[in-house]
C-alpha cells in the first residue's frame, strides 16, 4: 500500500484560479497514467477522505476503466456505495480510448454540483457533440450482449497480448517495465540506452531524451501492415526533417 501511495504522490494536489474563483482539486487517473495502476477499492477510499477532510474537489479521470487487462479488480468511483462529499466529486470518461475511437471526441462528465453544472453548460455551446454523433454512439451502446461477450473480452485479450509482446520485447534488450494492469502504455526505463546514446552520438541529455522518444513513438504493436505503414511515416518525417535542415543550412 505504501508503494502504491508514493506512485499517487506524482499526481499531488492542483491549486488553479479558474474565473476568478480559488479552485483546490485532487485529480485522479484510475487506471494511472502512465504507471498503469489500478487504484485497490481502500485507496480510492482513503483518497476520497482525505480529499472531504481538506474541502477538495475531487477529479476522478477513469477513460481507461474499460482497458484493464490484469488480475487486478477495478472499482469505479461510481461503483460505491457511498461518497463522503458527493458535492465534490466529479467523473469523467471518454469513448477515445476505451473503445479506439480517438476521431470520435466524446467525453462525459458525470458531476451533483450544480456550479459545475451551470459553467459546464455555459462552455457546452461552443464544443457540443453533433446530433449524428450522438445517435450513432446511443446505437452502439444498445447493443449490451455484443459490447459484453465479443467487444470486451476480444479488447483485454488483445492488449495483453500487445503488452505481453512490448514488455518481453524491451526484457530481450535489458529494458525493465514497471508491473502495470491497465491502460495502453508501459513504464519503461531507457537510463542505460540513454547512457549509450549519449556516447554514441556525443549529445547532451535532453536531446538525447527527445532523439529517444521520437523513435519510441513508432513502437506500436501490430499487425505486419500497419507496423510497414508506421515505418513509411517514420521514414517520411525523416526526409521532411532533413529537407528543413538541408533549406536551412544553405538559406534556401
Amino acid at each position: 500500500m505504501s508503494n502504491m501511495l508514493n506512485r499517487l504522490s506524482m499526481q499531488g494536489v492542483l491549486v488553479e484560479k479558474w474565473f476568478g474563483i480559488r479552485v483546490r482539486a485532487l485529480i485522479l487517473i484510475n487506471p494511472h497514467n502512465p504507471l498503469g495502476d489500478i487504484y485497490p477499492a481502500q485507496l480510492l477510499k482513503e483518497c476520497l477522505e482525505f480529499a472531504h477532510r481538506y474541502e477538495l474537489h475531487v477529479i476522478m479521470d477513469e477513460i481507461y476503466m474499460l482497458s484493464v487487462y490484469g488480475d487486478v479488480t477495478f472499482t469505479s468511483v461510481l461503483s460505491l456505495e457511498s461518497l463522503p462529499d458527493p458535492e465534490r466529486t466529479h467523473f469523467m470518461w471518454g469513448f477515445s480510448k476505451d473503445f479506439g475511437m480517438s476521431g470520435i471526441r466524446v467525453g462525459i462528465l458525470y458531476t451533483r454540483n450544480h456550479e459545475i453544472q451551470k459553467a459546464v453548460n455555459q462552455l457546452a455551446v461552443f464544443h457540443s457533440c453533433p446530433g449524428p454523433v450522438q445517435h450513432v454512439l446511443s446505437q452502439f451502446l444498445k447493443d449490451r450482449d455484443w459490447m459484453d461477450n465479443v467487444f470486451f473480452p476480444t479488447n483485454k485479450k488483445r492488449l495483453k497480448e500487445a503488452q505481453n509482446l512490448l514488455v518481453d520485447g524491451l526484457a530481450d534488450i535489458g529494458v525493465p517495465v514497471l508491473k502495470s494492469s491497465g491502460g495502453l502504455y508501459v513504464w519503461a526505463d531507457f537510463r542505460k540506452v540513454c547512457e549509450k546514446l549519449r556516447k554514441w552520438w556525443g549529445c547532451g541529455s535532453w536531446k538525447c531524451e527527445n532523439y529517444l522518444c521520437m523513435l519510441l513513438h513508432a513502437l506500436i504493436p501490430g499487425p505486419e501492415k500497419s507496423f510497414q505503414i508506421i515505418c513509411i511515416l517514420v521514414q517520411s518525417l525523416i526526409v521532411f526533417f532533413f529537407l528543413l535542415v538541408v533549406l536551412k543550412i544553405t538559406d534556401i
